[in-house]
C-alpha cells in the first residue's frame, strides 16, 4: 500500500524527476574565489584546537566580502600556530584584529571566542588547492587594519 503513495506523492519544492545517471559522484563542487586583491571581511568562526600534526593553534574561518555585491562572500581559512616560531604572526593578527586583548597573558582558549566576529581587511591571492582555484591570505602582513566604514 505504501508503494503507491510513493510513487504519487507530491513535489513541494517542484523538482519533479532527476537524472542522476551522468553524474559523477566523486566530484567536488567550485568553490567561488574572488580575483587577488583586498576585501573587507569578517571572522566567522575561531577554534582554538590542535593541527593534523598535533600543535596547538587558532583555526580561523575569515567571510570576505565582495566590495560591489555584499551577498557574494568567499571563506577563507586560516591557521595561526602557537609554537615560537609563528608567534610574531600571531601578534601581528592580534594587534591588527583585536588590539583589546592583552598580549602580556594571552589565553587561546578564550581568545578564540573573542575573536569571532571581529572585522579586518584580507590582501587575497588565489593558490590552488585540491586542485580547485582558492582564495589566501597574502603572507604574514595579509590581515590589515579594518577600513573606517565597514560595509556589514
Amino acid at each position: 500500500p505504501f508503494a503507491f503513495v510513493a510513487d504519487t506523492a507530491s513535489d513541494d519544492l517542484g523538482m519533479g524527476v532527476m537524472d542522476l545517471s551522468g553524474v559523477d559522484e566523486n566530484a567536488k563542487p567550485a568553490r567561488p574565489v574572488f580575483p587577488a586583491g583586498t576585501y573587507d571581511a569578517v571572522i566567522d568562526d575561531c577554534q582554538y584546537k590542535r593541527s593534523k600534526a598535533g600543535k596547538p593553534m587558532l583555526a580561523i574561518t575569515w567571510k570576505a566580502y565582495h566590495p560591489s555585491d555584499l551577498s557574494k562572500t568567499v571563506k577563507v581559512f586560516d591557521y595561526l600556530l602557537m609554537e615560537t616560531e609563528f608567534q610574531s604572526r600571531l601578534k601581528y593578527f592580534l594587534i591588527v584584529v583585536a588590539p583589546e586583548i592583552d598580549l602580556t597573558c594571552f589565553k587561546p582558549n578564550l581568545a578564540a571566542f573573542k575573536l569571532i566576529g571581529k572585522n579586518a581587511r584580507l590582501k587575497l591571492n588565489i593558490e590552488v588547492y585540491e586542485n580547485q582555484p582558492s582564495n589566501k591570505i597574502d603572507g604574514k602582513r595579509g590581515i590589515l587594519p579594518p577600513s573606517s566604514q565597514v560595509p556589514f
